[in-house]
């Protein structure tokens, strides 16, 4: 996520991303131009959507991100939403990521990655 965070901060001022739709795109951008694996944008479930999931041959991402929100938030709402259920019969390793982009400093402030045996956290 320091990768996604130097990207965002490197988007001139005059294009700033002012809105959770522009964070979504961008993030999108960015991990399907890597080309570390499939991308989906709200890739829906029973309940709801996941913002961005990245699909590698051994793990499986799931992003919440918000905009001028809370990381732990974005963390509550794939747990409440149940984003994660349609991999449980899955091989892979699904890893939870919750992000925020704070419109004033115009990048991540915060992030929150869980895979299910720890919890890391990052607030700048």
């Amino acid at each position: 996520l320091s990768n996604l965070r130097s990207f965002m901060s490197g988007i001139h001022y005059r294009l700033s991303i002012n809105s959770e739709h522009d964070f979504h795109i961008a993030t999108y951008l960015l991990f399907t131009s890597l080309n570390i694996g499939v991308v989906s944008a709200e890739e829906c479930s029973a309940q709801g959507r996941a913002d961005v999931v990245v699909k590698t041959p051994t793990h499986i991402y799931v992003f919440e991100l918000k905009y001028d929100g809370a990381a732990e938030s974005a963390i509550k709402q794939i747990d409440e939403k149940g984003y994660l259920v349609k991999y449980e019969t899955d091989n892979r390793q699904v890893v939870k990521i919750g992000a925020n982009f704070d419109s004033k400093s115009r990048t991540l402030n915060s992030w929150i990655i869980d895979d299910g045996n720890e919890q890391k956290s990052k607030t700048f």
